[in-house]
């Protein structure tokens, strides 16, 4: 007991000490100690506030942290605060003993006392959440309870604490719905089970609560292994307690529960029949004191049994369940509300019994007992309108069997009640009226009723009229008008009765006060018959009256609202109707006001109905609010709404019997919203629950049901989305297949674009993963189609057809069917990803342009802060960085990145797409890295690919796309840094990258040859052979990775074919040149325009080479290097040839395929509209995308054709490189001598009409030809000494001297010595006769293709009417003035005219000059040329409209003139036989070529800058030997041949006059660029000019 003077003393006590005494410290302590036992022997509350007071004076003056007594004081201080807030209850103290207890644990230095502290202010943590119900608090509270585990050392508290974390975690599950917090519960209790001891009766409890956890996890999976799970727990926490623990019973009760569960799942015997076996049990160790837990369970018993007997049909089981529901009913006690609901099951089950056996006494005992569940069931209630419809039927069974009229009384009065309070979307709902009607005729039948309604009508109508407005009586009148007017209504639904229905009601509500509650009647009346006419309107598309209607109605029951009571029973059906119409106008409108508004009616509606009414309804309005919700979160991205829409449809499926028409709608949608929540959070287990449910959807509807379509399309996209995530191609092709199947139910003449649109994109995902191009096509049609639906819809109606009825529906009911599916901008935007792939795929640049202007248009059509606008933004940079790519338009990758990031800035990204928008802007900033040179982006790009990662889920497929650009990135910093930890990184990331595709993947394939390349540019400088050989074994599996681009797989070969260590393995480096060879064709299919082949064919410069040096190098001989070299270079001038070879043969042996062969290559070999490729007019794009289309269609029906006329006898080698015998014809003429300039060797490959052999030049080498200058002199000797010596020693060709005819010999050059003088080669200033044109007449081509093609188009006279057009152009806009074309043309003119060859000079511009080309015989052309030194399609002579009309290489290939096979094209300006692009050499286009391919048998052409004078001379030396030597192949060669060393010998004797130490003075040249100055003596004039023919 504390001394009542105790207190006031020490108080004077401390008063009397100094502040900073050092006794004053105890004093407080004890002082503080003395309140405190008064407060617990008193319970004052203001002794414990002042120890409180004395302790924080304590504490005060124990502020330093070394102080031994400061965390004691703090913890007694905490502990007192939380006294008094037990006592008190204020929040505000026990926020003061949080922050207390906050401040003990910061100053605790000792673990072992850091766990209890930590436990203490968790448990103050977690009452604070449980008096705010603040979620943030109770995150704090589980948080520290996570940190008390961490450091809890002893054992002997583990468990409980490990439990406390358990019950928040579940906590959080409940406020939240989260399904992780459920399961990371459910592993903390697994964990706090296992660390309690076993004789602790806290584990059985913490069993049962695990149990009762896993039973909540399965209710949400609905898996029946989780279901298991819950019921072995049950097991084992009910195996835990003694037979006769207080426990015992509750356990027994949660475990047949658990049971019945899984019988509900997996409708076997065996579980139902434990659930009864342990139900029993649980009655048994039920005490008769408590009745009602007794009655439950009982209960519970005969429910099970009915249900086996259900199953069973065991008539014993029956009997049983009606014995022991009866003694439900009899137990429980009379006011408990459960007692309708046992009485109602005793009914159910003896009219089963009645059913079975026809006895009337248990149909008497049935209509009793459901009068009695009725009787004592508040009308409110949501069963009574059931059992209403339940009695209804059991007296009209009564009724039959007795005849009597009161019996069918009864059943009309119940049956009228049931159908008038059962909601619409109840099971029962259409039983209660069919009842209703049925009763009611026999009724009438029975007593010869003749209805009198219009009669009454007329006389309601009559007496309304008869009272004046404001009379007395007027208002009563008008409500029986109206109750005549519904009755007559109830009748035949005219709508002329209600319309007038609907005047007379708005009288009434005009007339009653507008607080009367009399008013809400009326007002509720007059909302329904309003909505019933703006349904009928809209059926109708009568918009007007639609929109006038529905905002009445809207008012109306606004009106209805705002008079109507909380509790009103009508309160509920008021804001239902309310939310409805709001919710059409927001779908009318597209405002959000209306959204929200409608959303909270749904939610008062909810509100308002009575806890014990029919389950029905409630789910109705859970499903409106769930389906709103939705739309909201789609129009605002706001998880909440997402988050409370999943709720309302999971409490909604929950009270939503089985068997119902409305349980796969709500199936479906919430399915839907489960998928929205997985592409928000990215967590795969949303998305496996979204397939479940979608899944169930489908099974629970009929398959000819309306909504199937959208149902199919739903499972289909989450199938997708599951391939996308974890990259099953089971997951794919069920979803492909899915879809058809929508289309089936969808005609071709409805509105399908939805079905179409999905199809497209799962067909195009198919494409990226296998390759399959047939799959990428359709993908491309199916939109195509998609959006020529979506452009032209029937606003009317649709057809829905199903495997047994086409359904006719109004397009609104349609578009709700389908809503959200497909729209014009997301089908255009899809379209241009399509379209994308097969650009990326085959190159066409009309796949390019369509593909730019249907994502422009998708931008353009999609709203300012659309949702999907980001994606479109980052499709456009994607397909602009294409562009780029194609173009090398600077201005095209600034806007990709410019896009890339605006894509980025889209509001509410998921992290799917945050992850895929940066791993694009990181391959876009690459590509500004790589080719522009930016150092400043390699930072940025690798932070953002990385960030990328981070946000891309573990497993997902694009993760290995992700780190193969990390890996790109990594490389280039290291380029640039040479830092060899971003080298090693990259290696290892690009392994992750092969460890995270499918084998069958292209991306696979992409990771192997990144990898490849990177080890074997590590192996150059490291020489090790283990890095070596893993390139080689990564690249090779790259090379044959069928599924794979083949442009992916060539560039691995060539990386091989390109690399010295290729030849360690000769047979292996064979294999790899073959099989890459074989595919260079394929990069650059027939249909393509020529622009588009050509950029193609720039990537593979020098594989062909390469293959065909290995090819020597492995011993296979000249004949398969000459194979490899025909297959692998001149791809684009080989496809014309194809196509414009001679068929005269297949004309005469075949000539239905003859004509075929014709249509088609007409078809391929047809110019095309508009040249300019990249183009951005829509006409201009779509004129490209037929002619695409059509292209591409003949070219696939050509290759079938050419393999058909392979199978004709003679004509195994149509179209295919020359066999042995073809090499040797074509040198029947003389030699014919490729010159293959590879990096592993150089050889001269040798056809004569005897044999072909190979000679290797082992003085040549490709190095040789960096820096070095093919016009110099020392080039010429150069040459030489390296090739042309011992080729003709070779051919014995050495000893031929001027004097003698020369033999002719045909050089085709490769690789870079294309742009080199092979025909001038020699020591022209040493006075011997060591040079090549003193020793032979050279002719190029550039295959033997091209020169089997020439000789069987070879013609030897001049055609009758032929003629010479003569071209000069010494004036050329904005190019310097020649001075010799003139003269040049006026020469040939007058020897034209020797050789009876007349002549025109057309008008100097593309058109005309191309006109008279057709019918010419010689084309002359003199003035400026020019040589295009990045796109040799460009390559131009200069006509006076050569700015607006360029005669270009492009528009001559364009030309077909092989059917007349002109004779002579004479080029007489720079470079008209010039490759100027290195990466182009092997295709070796050039004007010349050009002209040769229009179809003349020979060209002059140049190899660069020529001397305007010295061109008259050359051409009168030509055409004079036309003259002399009659016109002939061998005439053209010899002609220029001879001007060549006429013209040599003049400069070596002038240079031998004046000295070589002097220069002839300069002339001009026919260059566009520049005219430069030539300094003769370093470039010969006579050296450039060569002639191309057979």
């Amino acid at each position: 007991m504390v001394s009542s003077d105790a207190i006031p003393v020490l108080r004077q006590a401390i008063e009397a000490v100094p502040i900073d005494h050092p006794n004053r410290v105890d004093q407080l302590d004890v002082l503080a100690k003395q309140l405190y036992k008064e407060f617990q022997e008193t319970a004052s509350v203001a002794a414990l506030e002042g120890a409180i007071r004395a302790l924080r004076n304590v504490v005060e003056a124990t502020t330093s942290t070394s102080h031994p007594d400061r965390i004691r004081n703090l913890d007694i201080l905490g502990n007192r605060l939380h006294s008094l807030w037990e006592r008190t209850g204020a929040l505000e103290t026990l926020e003061d003993a949080i922050q207390i207890g906050r401040q003990t644990i910061e100053h605790t230095e000792d673990p072992s006392d850091l766990a209890g502290r930590l436990n203490t202010l968790e448990s103050r943590l977690y009452l604070r959440f449980k008096r705010t119900g603040e979620l943030e608090h109770l995150e704090d509270a589980i948080q520290v309870a996570r940190q008390t585990i961490e450091y809890t050392y002893d054992l002997l508290y583990l468990d409980d604490r490990l439990n406390t974390l358990g019950h928040r975690l579940y906590f959080r599950f409940i406020r939240t719905g989260a399904t992780e917090d459920l399961h990371e519960s459910i592993q903390i209790l697994k964990q706090a089970i296992e660390t309690t001891p076993v004789d602790k009766i806290d584990r059985t409890r913490r069993s049962n609560k695990l149990s009762s956890y896993l039973h909540y996890w399965a209710v949400g999976t609905e898996t029946l292994s989780d279901i298991d799970n819950a019921v072995q727990v049950a097991r084992q926490a009910l195996e835990s307690v003694l037979i006769y623990h207080a426990d015992q019973a509750t356990l027994l009760d949660d475990l047949a529960d658990r049971l019945t569960k899984r019988f509900r799942k997996s409708r076997t015997i065996g579980s139902i029949d434990e659930a009864i076996q342990i139900s029993r049990k649980a009655v048994e160790a039920t005490s008769i004191e408590y009745p009602d837990l007794l009655a439950r369970r009982l209960n519970s018993v005969g429910e099970l049994i009915y249900d086996r007997y259900r199953r069973t049909g065991s008539v014993a089981d029956l009997e049983e369940a009606i014995q022991i529901s009866r003694q439900a009913t009899q137990t429980i006690t009379s006011k408990n509300p459960s007692r309708a609901m046992y009485l109602s099951m005793l009914g159910d089950q003896l009219d089963a019994r009645y059913t079975r056996m026809g006895s009337v006494v248990d149909l008497k005992e049935a209509i009793q007992v459901l009068l009695c569940a009725i009787d004592i069931t508040p009308v409110a209630h949501s069963s009574r309108s059931s059992w209403l419809v339940d009695l209804s039927s059991l007296l009209g069974h009564m009724y039959q069997r007795t005849g009597a009229i009161a019996d069918l009384e009864t059943a009309v009065r119940i049956s009228f009640e049931a159908a008038k309070t059962i909601p619409g979307d109840h099971s029962g709902a259409a039983t209660a009226k069919s009842n209703y009607g049925r009763y009611y005729r026999l009724r009438l039948k029975r007593k010869d009723i003749v209805s009198g309604a219009d009669d009454a009508i007329v006389a309601a109508r009559q007496a309304v009229e008869a009272t004046p407005r404001g009379h007395l009586d007027r208002l009563k009148r008008l409500r029986t008008l109206g109750e005549v007017l519904t009755d007559r209504l109830n009748i035949n639904n005219s709508q002329q009765v209600r319309i007038e229905l609907i005047e007379v009601l708005r009288e009434v509500v005009e007339t009653i006060p507008a607080n009367s509650p009399d008013r809400i009647g009326p007002l509720k009346s007059l909302a329904n018959h309003l909505d019933n006419r703006y349904l009928r309107l809209r059926a109708e598309k009568n918009l007007d009256g639609t929109v006038k209607y529905l905002d009445e109605g809207i008012y109306i029951a606004q009106q209805a609202i705002k008079v109507i009571q909380a509790g009103h029973p009508d309160r509920a059906s008021l804001s239902s109707l309310l939310g409805d119409n709001l919710d059409r106008k927001f779908q009318m409108t597209g405002a959000i006001i209306h959204l929200e508004q409608s959303i909270q009616m749904a939610r008062q509606a909810i509100d308002s109905i009575p806890t014990d009414m029919y389950n029905g309804w409630r789910a109705q309005q859970l499903e409106e609010l769930g389906t709103r919700l939705g739309y909201k979160y789609r129009k605002t991205r706001t998880t909440e709404s997402l988050d409370e829409s999943i709720d309302a449809f999971r409490r909604a499926l929950e009270i939503t019997p089985e068997n119902t028409y409305n349980k796969a709608p709500r199936l479906l949608n919430l399915a839907d919203q489960l998928a929205d929540r997985f592409k928000s959070t990215g967590d795969m287990k949303h998305l496996h629950e979204a397939i479940y449910f979608a899944r169930a959807a489908i099974e629970a509807e009929p398959e000819d049901h309306e909504n199937r379509p959208k149902s199919l399309i739903n499972l289909a996209n989450l199938l997708g989305d599951r391939y996308s995530r974890k990259g099953s191609m089971e997951d794919l092709d069920e979803s492909i297949e899915v879809l058809r199947d929508a289309i089936k139910a969808v005609p071709s003449d409805c509105a399908n674009s939805a079905v179409l649109n999905n199809l497209g994109v799962k067909l195009g995902e198919r494409f990226i993963r296998t390759g399959i191009l047939t799959d990428l096509d359709e993908a491309i049609h199916t939109l195509r189609k998609a959006i020529e639906i979506l452009k032209k819809e029937d606003p009317g109606r649709f057809l829905i057809r199903t495997p047994k009825h086409v359904h006719v529906i109004p397009r609104q009911d349609f578009e709700h069917i389908l809503q959200g599916l497909a729209d014009l901008p997301s089908s255009l935007n899809n379209l241009s990803v399509q379209l994308g792939h097969r650009f990326n795929r085959l190159g066409s640049t009309e796949d390019l342009d369509e593909a730019i202007q249907a994502i422009q248009q998708a931008i353009e059509a999609t709203p300012s802060g659309d949702a999907y606008m980001g994606e479109r933004f980052d499709n456009l940079g994607f397909l602009l960085r294409y562009r780029f790519l194609r173009t090398g338009t600077t201005a095209d990758l600034e806007a990709a990145i410019k896009a890339s990031r605006q894509a980025l800035k889209a509001p509410q990204l998921t992290l799917q797409d945050q992850a895929r928008r940066l791993a694009n802007l990181a391959v876009q900033l690459g590509e500004r890295i790589i080719n522009v040179g930016s150092v400043d982006d390699i930072e940025e790009s690798v932070d953002v690919i990385r960030e990328a990662i981070k946000f891309t889920p573990e497993n997902h497929p694009n993760m290995a796309n992700q780190f193969n650009i990390l890996g790109n990135r990594l490389s280039d910093r290291f380029a640039t840094t040479k830092i060899m930890t971003d080298l090693k990184e990259a290696i290892e990331v690009y392994k992750q990258a092969l460890q995270a595709s499918p084998i069958d993947h292209p991306t696979h394939a992409a990771a192997q040859f990144n990898l490849g390349v990177l080890l074997g540019d590590k192996s150059e400088s490291s020489k090790s052979i283990i890095d070596r050989e893993e390139s080689r074994q990564l690249l090779t599996k790259a090379l044959n990775h069928k599924s794979s681009h083949v442009r992916e797989r060539i560039k691995a070969g060539q990386y091989l074919l390109s690399h010295p260590s290729i030849l360690g393995d000769v047979q292996q480096a064979y294999e790899v040149a073959r099989t890459t060879t074989k595919l260079v064709p394929l990069l650059a299919p027939r249909f393509l325009r020529n622009t588009d082949k050509q950029h193609l064919l720039s990537q593979i410069a020098g594989q062909a080479s390469n293959a065909a040096a290995i090819a020597l190098k492995a011993g296979k001989g000249a004949i398969d290097a000459i194979g490899m070299l025909e297959i692998g270079r001149g791809i684009l001038s080989g496809g014309l040839y194809d196509i414009r070879s001679d068929i005269s043969t297949l004309q005469q042996q075949c000539p239905k395929l003859a004509d075929s062969f014709n249509i088609l290559r007409d078809k391929l070999d047809a110019p095309t509209s508009f040249n300019n490729s990249l183009v951005t007019n829509e006409d201009t794009v779509t004129v490209a995308q037929r002619e695409a289309g059509q292209r591409r269609e003949a070219s696939l029906q050509l290759d079938a054709l050419i393999e058909e006329i392979r199978r004709q006898p003679g004509f195994c080698q149509f179209l295919l490189p020359p066999s042995e015998g073809d090499l040797q014809k074509a040198a029947r003429h003389g030699p014919v001598v490729i010159i293959n300039i590879s990096s592993h060797r150089c050889d001269a490959l040798i056809i004569r009409s005897s044999g072909i052999r190979e000679i290797k030049l082992p003085q040549l080498s490709r190095d040789d030809f960096k820096d070095r200058n093919p016009q110099a002199l020392e080039t010429l000797v150069w040459l030489w000494d390296t090739v042309v010596r011992p080729v003709l020693d070779a051919l014995d060709l050495l000893g031929t001297n001027s004097n003698i005819p020369r033999p002719r010999i045909w050089w085709i050059p490769t690789g870079p010595l294309v742009r080199f003088p092979l025909h001038a080669a020699g020591d022209h200033l040493s006075g011997s006769w060591d040079t090549a044109m003193d020793k032979v007449d050279s002719s190029y081509m550039p295959s033997i293709r091209a020169m089997t093609h020439g000789r069987l188009r070879r013609r030897q006279e001049v055609v009758a009417g032929g003629i010479a057009v003569l071209v000069a152009m010494e004036n050329t806009p904005g190019q310097k003035q020649l001075q010799f074309p003139n003269k040049e043309v006026q020469v040939v003119q007058e020897l034209c005219e020797s050789i009876k060859l007349p002549s025109v000079q057309p008008p100097l511009n593309k058109r005309e000059v191309l006109s008279a080309m057709k019918d010419c015989w010689v084309f002359h052309f003199a003035g400026h040329g020019h040589a295009d030194p990045t796109d040799p399609l460009q390559s131009q002579l200069l006509l006076e409209d050569w700015k607006e009309e360029p005669f270009t290489v492009e528009s001559l290939l364009e030309i077909n003139l092989g059917s007349k096979s002109p004779f002579l094209a004479y080029l007489s300006a720079c470079g008209t036989g010039q490759v100027m692009d290195a990466s182009l050499l092997d295709e070796n286009i050039h004007l010349s070529a050009a002209y040769q391919l229009a179809g003349f048998q020979h060209v002059i052409g140049t190899l660069w800058s020529v001397d305007d004078e010295v061109c008259v001379d050359v051409a009168k030396f030509l055409y004079e030997a036309l003259r002399d030597e009659g016109i002939s192949d061998e005439a053209v060669c010899m002609g220029l041949c001879r001007a060549a060393r006429e013209l040599r010998d003049r400069w070596v004797q002038s240079l031998v006059g004046i000295g070589l130490k002097n220069s002839l003075s300069p002339r001009s040249a026919r260059d566009v660029e520049l005219c430069r100055e030539i300094d003769v003596r370093a470039s010969p004039h006579w050296v450039p000019y060569v002639h191309f023919g057979i």
